[in-house]
């Protein structure tokens, strides 16, 4: 997606399953939600991990994933991820 479409759209608070909060930057990975992951043993899929611990059905596991730049390990299927409009009556993200 071109920078600029998304600069467009100005302050958005987004929430994520992740811990903490506050002001983050999400970005763009390569990898889908068809990513292996855990012990060699018992890898799974990302999609699959997701339905498991979180209850998620991923309905498109062939979209790319976001992550939070202050934490590259952090992706989330791009589904999990809720766009709000930001307003100037509640504080910045």
């Amino acid at each position: 997606m071109d920078k600029s479409v998304t600069q467009g759209l100005g302050q958005r608070t987004l929430e994520v399953p992740a811990q903490g909060g506050g002001k983050r930057t999400l970005q763009v990975t390569h990898h889908t939600t068809l990513m292996e992951m855990g012990p060699v043993r018992c890898r799974i899929i990302v999609a699959t991990y997701f339905l498991q611990v979180h209850g998620i059905w991923v309905l498109h596991p062939e979209d790319r994933m976001v992550f939070l730049v202050e934490n590259p390990g952090s992706m989330y299927p791009v589904e999990c991820v809720s766009v709000f409009p930001w307003t100037t009556n509640q504080p910045p993200p």
